[in-house]
């Protein structure tokens, strides 16, 4: 679990946003420099007050921070002094009430006249959240990658203690408009809280999942369920789906269902497979022999009569049922597909039939053409083979021709090599045909 907040980065974003000197506000408002120090000027170069700074920020709105001697401050686009340059850092993510400041080590919220709304009195203070929190700590110590001790609270950016601190630790991140907290867990080297019981904090700063949970996913899991109108319940032997709030059952029943993904889940009966969605509907009919779990909007890879091929949501064929093995979804969305192999021992090595891709979007990338096909993409592409002989043993090909094809399906390399890494040699050496090198492609010339 990271807890690398972005405070332990903050002084040195700011310092970083520091050298942006030239950055003007408005056309008739400017800054200037004299004798290494900065001050704001109005379009004739005429200055609009007497102070001037050792540096200055991005304008946010009508006020942008200053700073003399590490010490910060706001100045106003009339060049006031919205607040004094007596602060030692600044969260800049304020409202119209103020902002998180820090002072004699300690950070507090104050508002534009600098009048102190919130103590100092917090050690550390994380960036604020996308749901408006901001996490704050009392008696922590900072290494390299983490806060470690004291407790953690929340206050958000008007200026109101939301959560006094109370946790050992919060997350980073805020999904779904609420933020992992922890009692109880440590921290390791890497920043990663494990142990002790987790749980979610909402932007009012109630407990949404209460500490209870051994990971953040399981306190996800459970709270994402808790929003559904529906759930799963046991009918007899089988499972159905109900409203949470009138109790009635709302779908067939069914031997077993999947996770929610979206508002869809594969749900299964006598070993057949279809979608229903959150209605109780039965989108996609349980006819088919499998799926995959991985969907898109425009459907879905199903099995049926033994055959593999892309339905849509109403379960009409995008690609026909014509393949006889599918290989895993690939992290670039791409699926190599045979038709007329099978399966020659346990380990599913397949020999035979003609191999190509598709992909999870029911699109044909490459056709079924090959012999065999890699598995591994690297840079983008992958060897393709023909006429080569596999290898049951540890599942290598030898023999043929091999070439490589990208993601799209094109052949940036023939297949006219005798092995992958060779077809690879050829492509960094072969675009030196574009430069009247051709020794690299035997027995013939690559045209480009």
């Amino acid at each position: 679990m990271n807890f690398i907040y972005k405070q332990l980065l903050f002084c040195f974003l700011l310092i970083g946003c520091l050298s942006v000197y030239g950055q003007q506000p408005e056309e008739n408002v400017v800054w200037q420099e004299r004798d290494g120090k900065y001050f704001l000027a109005d379009a004739d170069g005429n200055a609009l007050s007497s102070a001037v700074y050792d540096q200055f920020g991005d304008w946010l709105g009508d006020r942008a921070w200053v700073r003399n001697d590490q010490k910060f401050g706001i100045i106003g686009k009339q060049g006031q002094e919205m607040l004094p340059v007596v602060y030692e850092n600044f969260i800049l993510d304020f409202t119209e009430s103020g902002l998180l400041a820090k002072q004699n080590g300690k950070w507090g919220f104050i508002d534009w006249k600098g009048g102190v709304v919130i103590p100092f009195q917090y050690d550390f203070v994380t960036d604020s959240y996308s749901n408006g929190l901001i996490g704050v700590n009392v008696g922590g110590e900072s290494t390299d990658k983490s806060i470690r001790g004291g407790k953690w609270g929340f206050v958000n950016k008007k200026g109101r203690i939301i959560c006094v601190p109370k946790y050992s630790y919060v997350g980073s991140d805020c999904q779904d408009d609420v933020i992992w907290v922890n009692a109880g867990g440590a921290i390791d080297a890497e920043g990663n809280v494990t142990g002790g019981k987790f749980g979610l904090v909402n932007a009012a700063g109630k407990e949404v999942a209460f500490l209870k949970y051994d990971d953040v996913a399981a306190a996800r899991q459970a709270y994402r369920e808790s929003l559904e109108k529906v759930r799963w319940k046991k009918n007899g032997t089988k499972f159905a789906l109900y409203d949470k709030k009138t109790g009635k059952m709302v779908s067939k029943t069914y031997d077993k269902y999947w996770e929610w993904s979206g508002d869809r889940a594969i749900v299964s009966n006598n070993q057949k497979f279809g979608y229903i969605d959150k209605n109780g509907k039965e989108i996609v009919p349980v006819i088919y022999d499998d799926m995959k779990l991985k969907h898109t909007e425009e459907g879905i890879l199903a099995k049926k009569d033994g055959k593999w091929g892309f339905v849509d949501w109403q379960g009409q064929p995008v690609l026909p049922f014509q393949y006889d093995v599918l290989s895993n979804i690939l992290d670039n969305g791409l699926v190599a597909v045979n038709i007329g192999g099978q399966a020659v021992n346990n380990q599913g090595t397949i020999d035979g039939g003609l191999w190509g891709y598709i992909d999870i979007h029911g699109r044909v990338i490459a056709p079924v053409k090959y012999n065999y096909v890699g598995s591994r993409w690297t840079d983008g592409m992958v060897w393709v083979n023909l006429g080569g002989k596999i290898n049951v043993g540890d599942n290598s090909v030898s023999g043929g021709k091999f070439g490589l094809i990208d993601t799209t399906g094109l052949e940036v390399v023939p297949v006219l090599f005798s092995g992958d890494q060779q077809a690879r040699e050829a492509l960094q050496k072969g675009l030196g045909n574009l430069f009247g090198i051709g020794d690299v492609i035997p027995d013939q010339v690559w045209d480009y």
